[in-house]
């Protein structure tokens, strides 16, 4: 499985890098410090897309509700 740095992550999930970084911090999704970068696997992204995809994500009056076509399944 890949591994994406933080600019990588955002385009795939379709979020912006603020809103990323909030999900990180906050232990929705996780990420390892690679030297002074953050990465993310691709297994923990299609963890986080397979529970949060569409749904509303509230933290501290933050809320989102996003769809994407990106798909990170391969066959």
């Amino acid at each position: 499985m890949a591994n994406y740095k933080t600019k990588e992550a955002v385009e795939i999930l379709s979020i912006n890098r603020n809103l990323l970084d909030s999900f990180r911090k906050a232990g929705i999704i996780t990420s390892f410090k690679l030297g002074r970068n953050f990465v993310y696997s691709e297994d923990d992204m299609i963890k986080f897309l397979d529970k949060y995809l569409g749904k509303e994500i509230t933290k501290e009056g933050l809320v989102l509700q996003w769809k994407t076509t990106q798909n990170l399944h391969t066959t």
